[in-house]
């Protein structure tokens, strides 16, 4: 038994075996699996609704964490000017 996996669009409810396959399965019935590939969505945003309850944490110490967080950066940039590196910083809105 041959088992195959191939990717290919559906066109008006017909799915066609790519042709170096179509002879090995002439006039055989065969169980076809389909399963849909996810693409990536253009103008896909985030949606932080469908997260909501997740976790018990509030977003006082949330924020207070992220703050924290780049305090810490902040604070650490000035250990790596000492090796003489170029730094960028990005400001991302």
């Amino acid at each position: 038994m041959y088992v195959i996996e191939f990717q290919a669009p559906i066109k008006n409810g017909l799915l066609h075996l790519p042709k170096n396959y179509q002879d090995l399965y002439e006039s055989q019935e065969v169980q076809v699996f389909i399963m849909p590939i996810k693409k990536k969505q253009s103008g896909y945003s985030f949606d932080p609704k469908q997260f909501f309850g997740v976790s018990k944490i509030s977003k006082d110490e949330i924020d207070q964490y992220l703050q924290d967080t780049k305090s810490e950066w902040d604070n650490n940039i000035d250990d790596f000017k000492s090796l003489d590196l170029k730094i960028t910083t990005l400001n991302i809105k």
